[in-house]
C-alpha cells in the first residue's frame, strides 16, 4: 500500500473511533439527563420534606461550624423555615454543640429543571450550607448527589451499555 495508503487507513480508523466515542458520550449524557428529570420530580411532593431534612442534617454535620448560612431554592423557602428548628434541635442533640443557622432569603439556588428552559441553570432540590463567609461550603443538593453518583458509577454504566470488546 505504501506510506500514503497506510496513513489514510489510520486516519479513517481514528475518525471512526472518535465517532463511536462521541456517540457513546452522547448516550451517557442522555442517560444522565433522563435521571436528572426523574430526580426533579423527587424535589417536590410526598417524601421531599424528610429528604430535605436529611440533606440539611448531613450538610450541617459535614461543615461542623457554630454559625452557618443555608441557601435553598425559592420554592423551598417555606419548607426550610418549617424544618430548621427541628433539624437544629436534632443536630445539637447528636453533636452536643450549639448551632446558629441563618436562612438566606435573598440568594436562592436555581429553580427546578421542571420550571426553567432547557440549558438554564437549575436545581432539583436540597441545600447549600456555608460558613466563615463562604470559605467553607457543602453543596448537598440532589444535583450534586447525582453528579457524584454519575462519576462513581460511570465505568460500570459504560461496561453495561457498551460491549468493551468492540
Amino acid at each position: 500500500m505504501g506510506i500514503w495508503g497506510d496513513s489514510r487507513v489510520a486516519n479513517i480508523k481514528n475518525a471512526a473511533r472518535l465517532a463511536v466515542l462521541r456517540e457513546r458520550n452522547s448516550s451517557l449524557q442522555e442517560l444522565f439527563q433522563k435521571a436528572r428529570r426523574k430526580l426533579a420530580a423527587k424535589g417536590t411532593g410526598e417524601g421531599y420534606q424528610a429528604l430535605f431534612e436529611k440533606l440539611l442534617m448531613q450538610a450541617l454535620i459535614k461543615v461542623m461550624e457554630p454559625k452557618v448560612v443555608v441557601n435553598v431554592r425559592e420554592a423551598d423557602l417555606a419548607l426550610a423555615k418549617k424544618v430548621i428548628p427541628g433539624v437544629v434541635a436534632e443536630y445539637e442533640e447528636k453533636t452536643r454543640t450549639k448551632i446558629e443557622i441563618k436562612l438566606d432569603e435573598k440568594r436562592f439556588l436555581p429553580a427546578s429543571p421542571l420550571e426553567v428552559e432547557d440549558g438554564a441553570p437549575s436545581c432539583c432540590g436540597g441545600v447549600l450550607v456555608s460558613a466563615r463567609k463562604g470559605k467553607i461550603m457543602c453543596s448537598n443538593t440532589l444535583d450534586t448527589r447525582l453528579e457524584i453518583a454519575y462519576e462513581n458509577l460511570l465505568p460500570q454504566v459504560r461496561s453495561m451499555l457498551f460491549d468493551e470488546s468492540e
